[in-house]
């Protein structure tokens, strides 16, 4: 949404008024039980409470093993000629009914592209269209469900990226849901993940101005020519500048 509105602000004029392509997406999404139970002979059940993630992954779907625990529900309608990196940003709450008993664990998500009014373009696992295309993935805290119950699922568009929770507030005395309890956790990992979450949303954001994109990027250049000079391991510090610069082409 960042660079359709750029195109809007740089390119379109009253008199210009150029032809997105694609013009506009709906972004689709399901509630799922995705688990790993034995990996080898080792038994790494207990593990799936550890998953849990802020951050969305790609996935592909047509391989990996998922039970659908309710149907899939459209989470945006986006139109590239009007909306923005405001769209969204806003957290609304869906409620997604729950079709079938499991183990919530995971969201996954995907979408479909409008090329033309005509033309869509599916990354859907349940295409029958084979695309190069993943599907996302983010894990919850684990939630024991039966069909009938309602989640609360809050989700938010930060301009590039999606994020989702589910409000575990209520579904305290909900008869069809229990949160799973996690045995041993240490909130300074929430910590560490929330800071970075944040430092990430301000970095995309100020790489939007010109100006900002050439600091950035110099910064970076600097820190992965002498690493040492601001105290980074060379190491990690290649590894980073390898992923920044990789992700700019």
């Amino acid at each position: 949404l960042y660079y359709c509105d750029f195109i809007r602000r740089s390119i379109c004029t009253p008199s210009r008024r150029p032809t997105l392509i694609p013009c506009g997406a709906r972004i689709k999404g399901m509630l799922v039980e995705m688990r790993d139970t034995r990996i080898h002979s080792c038994d790494v059940g207990p593990l799936n409470l550890y998953r849990w993630s802020r951050e969305m992954a790609n996935v592909d779907l047509k391989k990996a093993a998922f039970r659908p625990l309710s149907d899939e529900f459209e989470i945006f309608d986006l139109d590239f000629y009007t909306d923005g990196p405001e769209t969204g940003r806003q957290p609304k709450e869906l409620p997604v009914p729950i079709a079938r008993d499991g183990i919530l664990s995971a969201i996954v998500v995907w979408f479909d592209l409008r090329l033309d009014p005509e033309t869509t373009y599916s990354t859907s696992p349940f295409s029958a269209e084979a695309t190069h295309h993943p599907q996302a993935v983010m894990y919850f805290n684990e939630i024991k469900v039966q069909a009938g119950a309602q989640i609360p699922l809050v989700v938010a568009n930060h301009g590039a990226e999606l994020q989702f929770a589910i409000d575990e507030a209520q579904l305290h005395g909900q008869e069809k849901t229990t949160i799973i309890p996690l045995p041993r956790y240490d909130p300074r990992w929430k910590e560490h993940s929330d800071k970075t979450q944040e430092l990430a949303k301000s970095l995309h954001t100020r790489m939007q101005v010109a100006s900002e994109f050439r600091a950035i990027t110099q910064a970076c250049l600097k820190m992965g020519i002498q690493p040492t000079n601001f105290g980074l391991d060379p190491q990690v510090t290649s590894r980073f500048c390898n992923m920044f610069f990789t992700s700019l082409g």
